[in-house]
Protein backbone atom coordinates (compact mmCIF):
# COMPACT_ATOMS: atom_id res chain seq x y z
CA UNK A 1 0.00 0.00 0.00
CA UNK A 2 1.28 3.41 -0.94
CA UNK A 3 0.97 6.32 1.47
CA UNK A 4 2.63 9.66 2.19
CA UNK A 5 5.20 9.56 5.00
CA UNK A 6 4.91 13.04 6.48
CA UNK A 7 7.60 14.62 8.63
CA UNK A 8 6.07 18.10 8.85
CA UNK A 9 2.83 19.99 8.34
CA UNK A 10 2.45 23.69 7.58
CA UNK A 11 -0.81 25.49 8.44
CA UNK A 12 -2.10 28.55 6.57
CA UNK A 13 -4.48 30.03 9.14
CA UNK A 14 -5.72 32.78 6.84
CA UNK A 15 -6.70 30.45 3.99
CA UNK A 16 -7.65 27.52 6.30
CA UNK A 17 -5.39 25.25 4.28
CA UNK A 18 -2.32 23.14 4.97
CA UNK A 19 0.43 21.19 3.26
CA UNK A 20 2.59 18.28 4.37
CA UNK A 21 6.24 17.56 3.74
CA UNK A 22 7.65 14.09 3.09
CA UNK A 23 7.50 11.46 0.39
CA UNK A 24 5.90 8.25 -0.87
CA UNK A 25 6.70 5.19 1.25
CA UNK A 26 7.34 3.08 -1.88
CA UNK A 27 10.03 5.37 -3.28
CA UNK A 28 13.63 4.75 -2.15
CA UNK A 29 15.56 6.82 -1.44
CA UNK A 30 12.51 8.64 -0.13
CA UNK A 31 11.94 12.11 -1.53
CA UNK A 32 11.26 15.05 0.74
CA UNK A 33 8.97 17.65 -0.78
CA UNK A 34 5.97 19.80 0.13
CA UNK A 35 2.57 18.69 -1.11
CA UNK A 36 0.03 21.05 -2.62
CA UNK A 37 -2.11 23.08 -0.22
CA UNK A 38 -5.42 21.42 0.66
CA UNK A 39 -8.24 22.29 3.12
CA UNK A 40 -7.47 21.62 6.78
CA UNK A 41 -10.85 19.89 7.02
CA UNK A 42 -9.50 17.14 4.72
CA UNK A 43 -6.74 16.18 7.17
CA UNK A 44 -9.12 13.83 9.02
CA UNK A 45 -9.95 11.91 5.86
CA UNK A 46 -6.32 11.78 4.70
CA UNK A 47 -5.13 10.38 8.03
CA UNK A 48 -7.86 7.74 8.36
CA UNK A 49 -7.63 6.85 4.69
CA UNK A 50 -3.95 6.09 5.20
CA UNK A 51 -2.87 8.72 2.70
CA UNK A 52 -0.96 10.66 5.36
CA UNK A 53 1.04 9.04 8.14
CA UNK A 54 3.12 11.18 10.46
CA UNK A 55 6.35 9.20 10.76
CA UNK A 56 8.09 12.12 12.46
CA UNK A 57 6.54 12.29 15.93
CA UNK A 58 6.84 16.00 16.64
CA UNK A 59 4.51 17.61 19.18
CA UNK A 60 2.66 19.39 16.38
CA UNK A 61 2.18 16.19 14.35
CA UNK A 62 1.03 14.23 17.41
CA UNK A 63 -1.41 16.98 18.44
CA UNK A 64 -3.03 17.11 14.99
CA UNK A 65 -3.20 13.32 14.81
CA UNK A 66 -4.85 13.21 18.25
CA UNK A 67 -7.40 15.80 17.12
CA UNK A 68 -8.19 13.63 14.09
CA UNK A 69 -8.85 10.65 16.41
CA UNK A 70 -11.01 12.84 18.63
CA UNK A 71 -13.21 13.90 15.70
CA UNK A 72 -13.30 10.38 14.29
CA UNK A 73 -14.91 9.31 17.58
CA UNK A 74 -17.36 12.24 17.51
CA UNK A 75 -18.38 11.48 13.92
CA UNK A 76 -18.92 7.81 14.72
CA UNK A 77 -21.13 8.79 17.66
CA UNK A 78 -23.13 11.14 15.42
CA UNK A 79 -23.45 9.10 12.22
CA UNK A 80 -22.22 5.55 12.83
CA UNK A 81 -19.64 6.19 10.11
CA UNK A 82 -15.89 6.54 10.39
CA UNK A 83 -14.34 9.98 9.91
CA UNK A 84 -13.02 8.73 6.55
CA UNK A 85 -16.57 8.31 5.22
CA UNK A 86 -18.39 10.99 7.22
CA UNK A 87 -15.94 13.85 6.62
CA UNK A 88 -16.31 13.43 2.85
CA UNK A 89 -20.12 13.75 2.80
CA UNK A 90 -21.35 16.72 0.75
CA UNK A 91 -23.53 19.53 2.02
CA UNK A 92 -25.85 19.17 -1.01
CA UNK A 93 -26.09 15.40 -1.49
CA UNK A 94 -28.67 14.90 -4.30
CA UNK A 95 -26.29 13.63 -7.00
CA UNK A 96 -24.16 11.73 -4.49
CA UNK A 97 -27.27 10.11 -3.01
CA UNK A 98 -28.41 8.88 -6.41
CA UNK A 99 -24.99 7.32 -7.02
CA UNK A 100 -25.02 5.46 -3.71
CA UNK A 101 -28.63 4.29 -4.13
CA UNK A 102 -27.65 2.68 -7.45
CA UNK A 103 -25.06 0.51 -5.67
CA UNK A 104 -25.91 -3.22 -5.96
CA UNK A 105 -26.32 -5.31 -2.79
CA UNK A 106 -23.44 -7.50 -3.95
CA UNK A 107 -21.01 -4.60 -3.49
CA UNK A 108 -18.27 -5.51 -0.96
CA UNK A 109 -18.99 -2.39 1.11
CA UNK A 110 -22.78 -2.43 0.81
CA UNK A 111 -23.54 -2.37 4.58
CA UNK A 112 -21.48 0.78 4.98
CA UNK A 113 -23.10 2.32 1.91
CA UNK A 114 -26.54 1.78 3.49
CA UNK A 115 -25.36 3.84 6.49
CA UNK A 116 -24.05 6.56 4.16
CA UNK A 117 -27.44 6.72 2.40
CA UNK A 118 -29.17 7.11 5.78
CA UNK A 119 -26.91 10.02 6.68
CA UNK A 120 -27.32 11.67 3.26
CA UNK A 121 -31.09 11.70 3.81
CA UNK A 122 -30.78 13.32 7.24
CA UNK A 123 -30.19 17.07 6.99
CA UNK A 124 -29.60 17.46 10.72
CA UNK A 125 -26.91 14.79 10.62
CA UNK A 126 -25.24 16.42 7.61
CA UNK A 127 -25.31 19.75 9.43
CA UNK A 128 -23.74 18.02 12.44
CA UNK A 129 -20.94 16.60 10.29
CA UNK A 130 -20.29 20.03 8.75
CA UNK A 131 -20.19 21.57 12.23
CA UNK A 132 -17.70 18.97 13.47
CA UNK A 133 -15.44 19.65 10.48
CA UNK A 134 -15.55 23.38 11.22
CA UNK A 135 -14.75 22.74 14.89
CA UNK A 136 -11.79 20.54 13.87
CA UNK A 137 -10.41 23.31 11.67
CA UNK A 138 -10.76 25.85 14.48
CA UNK A 139 -8.98 23.57 16.95
CA UNK A 140 -6.11 23.09 14.51
CA UNK A 141 -5.59 26.80 13.79
CA UNK A 142 -5.93 27.74 17.47
CA UNK A 143 -3.76 24.89 18.70
CA UNK A 144 -1.08 25.82 21.24
CA UNK A 145 1.69 23.40 22.10
CA UNK A 146 2.74 22.86 25.70
CA UNK A 147 6.23 23.49 27.03
CA UNK A 148 8.62 20.66 27.81
CA UNK A 149 8.02 20.17 31.52
CA UNK A 150 8.20 16.39 31.96
CA UNK A 151 10.77 13.60 32.12
CA UNK A 152 10.37 9.84 31.66
CA UNK A 153 11.60 7.65 34.53
CA UNK A 154 12.30 3.92 34.25
CA UNK A 155 11.24 2.37 37.56
CA UNK A 156 12.95 -0.98 36.94
CA UNK A 157 16.39 0.50 36.27
CA UNK A 158 16.01 3.63 38.41
CA UNK A 159 17.08 5.75 35.45
CA UNK A 160 15.85 8.62 33.30
CA UNK A 161 15.35 8.70 29.54
CA UNK A 162 18.17 10.84 28.18
CA UNK A 163 17.41 10.30 24.50
CA UNK A 164 14.51 8.90 22.50
CA UNK A 165 14.78 7.44 18.99
CA UNK A 166 12.26 5.58 16.82
CA UNK A 167 13.59 2.22 17.99
CA UNK A 168 15.01 2.71 21.47
CA UNK A 169 15.30 4.75 24.65
CA UNK A 170 18.68 5.77 26.06
CA UNK A 171 18.95 5.91 29.85
CA UNK A 172 20.95 7.83 32.43
CA UNK A 173 21.06 7.39 36.21
CA UNK A 174 21.58 11.14 36.57
CA UNK A 175 18.51 13.34 36.48
CA UNK A 176 20.46 16.31 35.08
CA UNK A 177 20.85 14.28 31.86
CA UNK A 178 17.10 13.55 31.65
CA UNK A 179 15.57 14.76 28.40
CA UNK A 180 12.58 17.06 28.82
CA UNK A 181 9.35 16.34 26.95
CA UNK A 182 5.86 17.75 26.69
CA UNK A 183 3.25 15.52 28.32
CA UNK A 184 1.83 14.80 24.85
CA UNK A 185 5.21 13.62 23.52
CA UNK A 186 5.99 11.54 26.62
CA UNK A 187 2.67 9.69 26.33
CA UNK A 188 3.26 9.09 22.63
CA UNK A 189 6.72 7.63 23.29
CA UNK A 190 5.41 5.22 25.92
CA UNK A 191 2.79 3.79 23.55
CA UNK A 192 5.53 1.42 22.36
CA UNK A 193 6.66 0.38 25.84
CA UNK A 194 5.36 -1.21 29.03
CA UNK A 195 3.65 1.67 30.79
CA UNK A 196 3.98 -0.08 34.16
CA UNK A 197 7.76 0.10 33.86
CA UNK A 198 7.82 3.87 33.36
CA UNK A 199 6.53 7.01 35.04
CA UNK A 200 6.06 10.46 33.53
CA UNK A 201 7.22 13.01 36.10
CA UNK A 202 7.14 16.82 36.23
CA UNK A 203 10.64 18.22 35.85
CA UNK A 204 10.79 19.51 39.44
CA UNK A 205 9.62 16.21 40.97
CA UNK A 206 12.08 13.35 41.04
CA UNK A 207 10.28 10.90 43.31
CA UNK A 208 7.82 8.12 42.51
Amino acid sequence: MSYFCANAISINKKELTCKVKGGDNNVMPRSNYWSRYFPISEVIKEIFGGNIQFKTRSDKNIAIENLAYKYDKLMKELTGLSAYDASDLPKTPKETLATYEATPETHWNYKNIVKIIEVLKDEKMLDGVAKLKEEFVQEVINMKLDKKKFVIFNKEHNAYVSKSTKRSLHMSAFDNFAKKFTLLKAKDILKSYDKNAYAILPVKIREI
